[in-house]
């Protein structure tokens, strides 16, 4: 998965297993860009997870994708376009119970940030 790539190269690249103390890489050994991804990378991922017709696996993978932008950006939620593309996921493999977990994350974080783009 290209994501994870990224993720990867990002965070072995800047010496960190995680967004907290980031530090810059090492003189002379890359010259290259560093792009970390962000919230649109993530979301297209997890939305082409979500087209209809994809099975459970994906789902489940588009699921993880919003763990894995939680787990790379600390204190920063999925954002109501990222969690609609799980909910869509879930509800096209008609795990309602699933859905139903994502749309109480969703309400979650609205009641948290008041954001009008977190709103389900």
């Amino acid at each position: 998965d290209e994501l994870k790539r990224l993720e990867t190269k990002f965070y072995n690249l800047t010496g960190a297993n995680n967004s907290k103390g980031l530090s810059p890489p090492p003189r002379n050994s890359y010259h290259g860009t560093i792009v970390r991804p962000d919230a649109k990378c993530y979301a297209m991922v997890i939305n082409a997870y979500a087209k209809p017709g994809l099975g459970r696996t994906e789902a489940h993978l588009a699921e993880e994708v919003c763990r894995r932008f939680e787990m790379y950006n600390p204190g920063v939620p999925c954002n109501a376009f990222m969690m609609k593309g799980v909910l869509r996921a879930w509800i096209g493999v008609e795990n309602l119970k699933k859905a139903e977990e994502c749309l109480s994350k969703m309400e979650e974080s609205y009641a948290t940030t008041r954001r009008a783009d977190d709103a389900p």
